[in-house]
C-alpha cells in the first residue's frame, strides 16, 4: 500500500499486519506522475509526467511484466513499458461516476503441479512408463522422451495452462572401449613370430576412428580397420598396449603382460575367466596347450586357501581343448594352468579369477500393499545381495499387462509409477545377480478413487415410528428391511475352475429377514451354485458362500455375472466381473515313486498349448499330515511351441519319511500360472511305491491351507522366466 503521505507498506501475513518500507518499484502520485525505483526504493526516477492519464490515480499493480492503474473515476490504464506510456483499457466500470475507488489488486491462485517423464526407445514411447524425476537431472538415456504435467488449483473456474517449457541438455559422447582377448595376461608363448592380437572394439555412439598398439611403450603401430593382426617379438617379458579413439578424440586403452620362451609350451586359458557361476559341482577348467613335445599339464589354484598344485594330467591333447573339473563351495578363486614338455621346458599362463555364487538374492517388498486412493503408486523394496546385476518389475491387472517389464536401479529402493484405472493389481518384482540367480517377490494392491462398498437404500413407501425412555415400548408399523452388501471382487479364472466365493451381507434394519438364499441371474446363472438358507436378525452380519463353476469349453474373455440374495421380505443383487484367461500349457503327473531311501522320483509331462515357446518354472512341495513342509525342489523347463514332453525330477527326502503326504506343484510361465495338488501315500524305503490320491487343481476347490500356499507361491507370481546364463564380468 502506498498512502496519501507517500509512505509504502507491505504485508507478509495476508494483510493481518503491515510494515512501513520504502521498497516499491513503481509509484503513481496524485498528480498523475509515474516514478520507478531500481534500488529497492532508495531513490526514485520520474518515468512519466502524467500527461497521458486523464484522472487522479488511486492504485497501481504489476502483473506479468505489465503495469495497471485505476483512477479516481474508475478508469483502468495499462503500461507495457514500465510506466513510460499508458493506454486506457476501459472507461465503463460500474462505479465510474463516484469517488469510491482507492486501489486495484491482483489475486494470485496457488497451482500445484507434478512432473513425470518417460525415456523411450521408440518414437511413440509405447515401450516406456511415466515416472517421477528430478527436474534438475532427468537423466535421459534413451533417444526419445515424453513429459506430462499435472495441475490442480482450488478455484474450479480456472483452467491451468502451460505457457512455456524449457529443457536444457548436453549431448554426451561415450568413449569407445577396447578389450584384449589375446595375448592373455601372464601367458608364456613358446614361439615369437606371428603372435595374434585379438580384441573386441566397440563404441555405443558408432563413431570409431582408429586403433593402434605398441610393445613395451615403443613405436605405435596402426591396426588397419581395427581388425585382428599379428606381431613378432623377441624372447623375454613384454607389455602390449592397445589403443582406440573416436572421431571426437575420446580414447580408451587396454594392456597385458606376457612373455616369450621359445620352445616352452604355449597355454591359452579358456574358462572360467572373470565369471560368476551359480553351481558348485563339476566346474570345468578348460585350456588349450600347444607344444610339439607336450608331456603333462597341471591345474593350480587357491581352492584350499593356499595357491598350490591341485591336479595333473599326463596325456593332454596338444592343440585341443583340455579340461580339469572340481566341486567347490561358494567363494572367490584364482586358477592357472602349467604345462611341461619332454625337453624340460615348462610354462604358466597368468592367474585368472572366477566366482561361485549359488545363493539367491533376498527381496522384501514394502509397497505397494493393500488399498490405495491414488493412481500414482509407490514401489519400495529392500534387497540383500552382494552382486546385483539387474532389477525390474511388471504390473498385471487380471490377465492383462498394465505395466510391461520395466528396469529399475536395484539400489534405488523406491520409485513411483502410474496405473491407468481403478482396479485390483498384482506387482511382480525381479532381481538377477551376476551369477544368474533369479529371485522374485509379488504383492497385490488395489486402487480406488471412490468408495467400493455398496449400501442398498430402503425402498420407498414404508414408514416407521418409535418411542423411547423410561422402559417404554416402541411399536413399528410397515417397517422396511434394509440390507448392506459388500462388493464381490472381480475374479481371474481358467476354464474348468471351481471357485468358492464369499459374500458378506448385513441386516442393518430393525426387523428379521427370513429364508435368505443365493441365486444366479442372467445369461451365466448356471455358473453359480449355492444351497444354503439363512435367516438374518436385525444387526446380524453373515458370510454367504457359493461356488462358481467355469465351463470347460468357455472362451477367454471378460464376463459380467449377477447374483441375488432373495429373502421373503427383500431381495438384493450384485454384479461382478469374471475374467477367463486362456490355458497356455497342460501339466500331467505320470508317475510318483520312491526311487531309493532318500529320493522321490516324479515323472510328469508338459504340453504347450499357446503356439509360442515357453519357459515354465515348476515348484514341487511335499507336506505332511499337519501341513508342515517336508521337502521342496524347483525346476525350469523350456517347452517348444505345440509340443508335449515328459520330464523327470528327483525330490530329496528324509529316509524315515513315509505315509500320507500332499504334493503341491506350482507352475508359472511368462503368461500363465496354475497349480496341481495330489494326495499320495509314500511307501517304506524298501517298497519303493507311491499311490496317487484324488487330484486337486485349479479345476476343483482346495483346502484353505493349500489355497493360501498357492496365493503365496504361485497365483500372484505371473513370472517372466529369465534364461540363466554365465555372465562375464
Amino acid at each position: 500500500i502506498v498512502t496519501k503521505n507517500k509512505k509504502t507498506h507491505k504485508s507478509t501475513d495476508s494483510g493481518v499486519s503491515w510494515t512501513e518500507v520504502n521498497n516499491g518499484l513503481f509509484i503513481v502520485t496524485k498528480n498523475k506522475k509515474t516514478h520507478k525505483s531500481t534500488d529497492s526504493g532508495v531513490s526514485w526516477t520520474e518515468v512519466n509526467n502524467g500527461a497521458s492519464i486523464n484522472k487522479e490515480p488511486r492504485g497501481i499493480v504489476s502483473s506479468e511484466n505489465n503495469l495497471y492503474l485505476i483512477t479516481k473515476k474508475s478508469e483502468v490504464w495499462k503500461s507495457t513499458n514500465d510506466g513510460g506510456t499508458w493506454t486506457l483499457l476501459t472507461a465503463s466500470f460500474s462505479d465510474k461516476d463516484n469517488d469510491n475507488n482507492f486501489g486495484i489488486g491482483i489475486n494470485s491462485e496457488s497451482t500445484a503441479l507434478s512432473f513425470h517423464v518417460r525415456n523411450c526407445s521408440s518414437q511413440d514411447c509405447s515401450d516406456a512408463e511415466f515416472i517421477a524425476v528430478d527436474l534438475n537431472n532427468i537423466n535421459m538415456q534413451s533417444r526419445y522422451f515424453q513429459y506430462k504435467i499435472s495441475f490442480s488449483t482450488p478455484d474450479t473456474s480456472i483452467t491451468p495452462l502451460v505457457e512455456s517449457v524449457s529443457i536444457d541438455y548436453d549431448l554426451v559422447n561415450s568413449p569407445p572401449t577396447i578389450t584384449l582377448i589375446n595375448p592373455q595376461q601372464g601367458v608364456t608363448y613358446g614361439y615369437n613370430e606371428s603372435i595374434a592380437i585379438d580384441f573386441i572394439a566397440s563404441d555405443i555412439d558408432n563413431n570409431i576412428d582408429s586403433c593402434w598398439y605398441n610393445i613395451d611403450d615403443e613405436n605405435d603401430i596402426i591396426i588397419n580397420n581395427c581388425l585382428t593382426t599379428t606381431f613378432d617379438v623377441s624372447e623375454g617379458n613384454h607389455v602390449l598396449n592397445i589403443f582406440i579413439n573416436d572421431t571426437l578424440n575420446e580414447q580408451s586403452s587396454d594392456s597385458v603382460d606376457f612373455s616369450v620362451q621359445v620352445g616352452a609350451p604355449t597355454i591359452i586359458l579358456n574358462a572360467p575367466i572373470d565369471e560368476y557361476l551359480n553351481y558348485q559341482e563339476n566346474i570345468q577348467f578348460t585350456y588349450t596347450p600347444d607344444d610339439i613335445d607336450l608331456d603333462s599339464c597341471e591345474l593350480w589354484g587357491d581352492f584350499t586357501e593356499n595357491f598350490e598344485l591341485n591336479q595333473t594330467t599326463a596325456n593332454p591333447l596338444n592343440g585341443l581343448e583340455n579340461t580339469f573339473s572340481l566341486t567347490l563351495s561358494d567363494g572367490d578363486y584364482l586358477w592357472n594352468i602349467k604345462c611341461n614338455d619332454s625337453a624340460g621346458n615348462s610354462a604358466f599362463n597368468g592367474n585368472k579369477t572366477f566366482y561361485v555364487d549359488t545363493l539367491h538374492p533376498t527381496i522384501s517388498l514394502i509397497e505397494p500393499i493393500g488399498a490405495k486412493s491414488s493412481r500414482i503408486v509407490t514401489l519400495s523394496w529392500n534387497i540383500i545381495e552382494e552382486n546385483p546385476d539387474s532389477c525390474w518389475y511388471n504390473v498385471y491387472r487380471g490377465g492383462n499387462i498394465e505395466i510391461t517389464n520395466t528396469s529399475v536401479n536395484c539400489s534405488a529402493n523406491s520409485i513411483t509409477f502410474d496405473v491407468t484405472i481403478d482396479a485390483d493389481f498384482i506387482l511382480n518384482f525381479y532381481i538377477n545377480d551376476s551369477a544368474g540367480n533369479l529371485a522374485s517377490a509379488s504383492s497385490s494392491f488395489s486402487v480406488s478413487t471412490s468408495s467400493s462398498e455398496v449400501i442398498i437404500p430402503p425402498s420407498t413407501g414404508g414408514s416407521s415410528s418409535s418411542g423411547g425412555g423410561g422402559g417404554s415400548i416402541s411399536i413399528a408399523k410397515n417397517i422396511t428391511p434394509i440390507l448392506s452388501i459388500d462388493k464381490i471382487s472381480n475374479l481371474i479364472v481358467k476354464p474348468s475352475d471351481v471357485k468358492k466365493i464369499s459374500w458378506t451381507v448385513k441386516n442393518i434394519g430393525t426387523i428379521f429377514v427370513n429364508d435368505c438364499t443365493l441365486k444366479g441371474l442372467g445369461e451365466y446363472s448356471l455358473w453359480i451354485f449355492a444351497d444354503e438358507t439363512k435367516d438374518l436378525a436385525a444387526g446380524e452380519e453373515y458370510e454367504f458362500n457359493f461356488n462358481l463353476n467355469i465351463p470347460e469349453t468357455i472362451s477367454a474373455g471378460e464376463y459380467s455375472l449377477s447374483i441375488s440374495l432373495e429373502c421373503k421380505e427383500i431381495s438384493e443383487s450384485s454384479n461382478f466381473i469374471v475374467e477367463i484367461i486362456e490355458k497356455k500349457f497342460g501339466f500331467d503327473l505320470i508317475e510318483i515313486k520312491r526311487d531309493n531311501n532318500e529320493n522321490v522320483k516324479i515323472i510328469y509331462s508338459l504340453e504347450e498349448l499357446s503356439g509360442i515357446e515357453q519357459n515354465v518354472e515348476l515348484q514341487f512341495l511335499l507336506f505332511g499330515v499337519e501341513n508342515e513342509k517336508v521337502a521342496e525342489v524347483k525346476d525350469i523347463k523350456k517347452i517348444p511351441a505345440n509340443s508335449k514332453q515328459e520330464f523327470e525330477i528327483i525330490i530329496p527326502i528324509d529316509p524315515s519319511l513315509k505315509g500320507e503326504l500332499n504334493l503341491l506343484v506350482n507352475l508359472n510361465s511368462e503368461t500363465y500360472s496354475t497349480f496341481v495338488q495330489e494326495n499320495i501315500i509314500l511307501g517304506s524305503p524298501l517298497s519303493g511305491f507311491a499311490i496317487f490320491g484324488e487330484r486337486t487343481s485349479t479345476d476343483n476347490a482346495l483346502s484353505f491351507f493349500f489355497l493360501i500356499l498357492f496365493l503365496i507361491f504361485a497365483f500372484i507370481m505371473i513370472k517372466k522366466i529369465i534364461k540363466l546364463k554365465r555372465k562375464k564380468k
